[in-house]
């Protein structure tokens, strides 16, 4: 979770992982009007989540479970056990 100084709103920053572009593309959709949830990134598989997990640090990761590459399942494990995070809980879609 993130605070804008400027106008003292809270927000929080997602990251989308789905092998079906047009999937990542619908949940990036329904974000959009939400001025609390910000975009931090996207990805296709689980071995580009890690990567911009790494990179990016976002709040929450929203991952598909079956994905080519690395599956959603394994990409979480190895997200959770890089973290800086004490915070972690794990959803998958």
């Amino acid at each position: 979770m993130r605070i804008n100084n400027a106008r003292w709103l809270i927000f929080i920053r997602a990251l989308f992982v789905d092998d079906h572009k047009v999937m990542r593309q619908g949940l990036i959709g329904i974000i959009a009007d939400q001025p609390s949830i910000q975009l931090a990134g996207d990805a296709a598989n689980g071995e580009e989540a890690m990567e911009l997990a790494r990179q990016l640090s976002p709040d929450v990761i929203v991952m598909e479970v079956s994905m080519p590459k690395m599956d959603g399942v394994e990409a979480t494990h190895r997200i959770k056990q890089k973290s800086r995070s004490t915070d972690n809980r794990s959803f998958h879609v």
